[in-house]
């Protein structure tokens, strides 16, 4: 993440698709809530869910 040139932004702040519409976007997480966001993501964005055990 270091390298990122892009947001990193908090599942807590996620509002909506919205600001992210058109991008290359990753969603990181392995609860629900990432579940969640990526499944809206998917609807505007290219994404790409990545979890972790």
């Amino acid at each position: 993440m270091e390298s990122s040139t892009g947001r990193l932004p908090h599942g807590a702040d996620h509002r909506g698709p919205g600001a992210f519409a058109g991008q290359r976007v990753v969603v990181m997480g392995a609860g629900n809530p990432a579940v969640q966001v990526a499944t809206e993501l998917a609807r505007t964005s290219r994404t790409a869910p990545a979890g972790r055990r």
